[in-house]
């Protein structure tokens, strides 16, 4: 049986049974509801419910889902068996062990529009993916989980950014690393399983900016000390490296980063951009064959 196990620590990008509230008003009780503005335009963005998941350390069975559901503020989640959650990123326990389980989440805007989304999970025994940090960008504070120890070459800080302008990220907000390349995100990691196979997915987008010379850089690394481009190589188990290839496009763009852990019980992921003004978010998996 193939075995897949996912997290992400929160959103993502890294929910509920439609709850909405109706407004009766009336005027001598001429109307019952508010007619739309002459102006009134109709809400095209409609939620689209998506999740992961991953088993917790300790016991296979409890399972944290990460809701990656966007305009969305309701969520569903129904696990089978009577098992129901309003949370946006509960925990269950799946008390029959190790088998498929069909998961729905139903997540929902506030006019009560709804979309589903139903997920086999598959609960098994073995290797866990690492806890990811701050994947979302989803509060300000999350870029604290991406700072080095030591700063980009010119640049005093290492601390990347997080932005709620331009609409070029899901969620509240996202993150960010400005053209003037003095930002760098970095994590380190330290349950990888060795000789495991583990998937790192995110999307990014490219600032639209008049010309297309901009590359987002995404790699697994050994444990860095120093950002020297010189020995970075030698420390990279691989790397995605992504080039603008159209101006003024700004497309969210899901990006894949398959890797083994060899040795390692301990990686590093390492975020860094080129030229453009880069915006992302990110989350990870691990496939356990």
């Amino acid at each position: 049986m193939k075995k897949n196990l996912f997290i992400t620590a929160k959103k993502i990008a890294f929910m509920l049974t439609v709850l909405t509230a109706t407004a009766l008003i009336s005027c001598d009780g001429a109307f019952d509801y508010d007619l739309p503005e002459s102006n009134s335009k109709v809400d095209t963005i409609l939620p689209n419910a998506d999740f992961t998941y991953a088993s917790l350390p300790g016991n296979f069975m409890n399972v944290k889902f990460t809701n990656l559901s966007s305009e969305s503020i309701n969520y569903f989640w129904d696990f089978g068996a009577g098992g129901t959650s309003t949370l946006k990123d509960p925990v269950f326990e799946f008390v029959n062990g190790e088998g498929v389980y069909p998961v729905t989440l139903t997540s929902s805007d506030a006019n009560g529009v709804s979309s589903t989304v139903t997920i086999n999970v598959e609960v098994v025994m073995g290797p866990v993916a690492p806890l990811l940090l701050g994947p979302g960008f989803e509060v300000d504070s999350d870029k604290n989980f991406w700072k080095a120890n030591f700063p980009r070459i010119g640049s005093s800080s290492s601390v990347m950014q997080t932005t709620t302008s331009g609409g070029y990220f899901e969620g509240a907000r996202g993150g960010k690393f400005p053209s003037s390349e003095d930002r760098l995100g970095y994590q380190e990691l330290t349950t990888f399983t060795p000789s495991t196979n583990y998937i790192l997915k995110y999307k990014y987008r490219m600032k639209n900016n008049s010309t297309s010379d901009g590359i987002m850089n995404v790699s697994i690394v050994t444990p860095l000390t120093s950002w020297d481009l010189a020995t970075l190589p030698s420390k990279t188990v691989t790397k995605n490296a992504h080039v603008e290839t159209t101006a003024n496009v700004a497309a969210l763009v899901e990006g894949t980063l398959l890797f083994n852990s060899g040795t390692n019980t301990t990686l590093g992921i390492l975020l860094h951009n080129e030229v453009e003004n880069l915006y992302r978010f990110i989350y990870l998996r691990n496939t356990i064959t």
